[in-house]
């Protein structure tokens, strides 16, 4: 799969309190392992190389439907 240089991706976080979104990035996530709530204050733990894992699988999936796309145009 190619390499999509995912790092620097923003995702927005919700805290599973108070459902504030905090926005951070995927490489922040992976050297922090978690964050703040910027509504509550909660810590919320993530497991971003499994956000990551995800996000790829997001963009490949949509890649391929833009490929399956394309084909029938031509």
């Amino acid at each position: 799969m190619a390499d999509f240089g995912l790092d620097a991706t923003e995702l927005d976080i919700p805290c599973p309190q108070c459902g504030h979104e905090t926005a951070r990035s995927i490489g922040r996530l992976k050297r922090e392992h978690g964050l703040d709530c910027g509504g509550c204050g909660r810590h919320i733990d993530t497991d971003a190389e499994e956000l990551e894992h995800q996000v790829r699988a997001a963009v490949q999936r949509g890649a391929d439907l833009l490929a399956q796309q394309l084909k029938r145009l031509r």
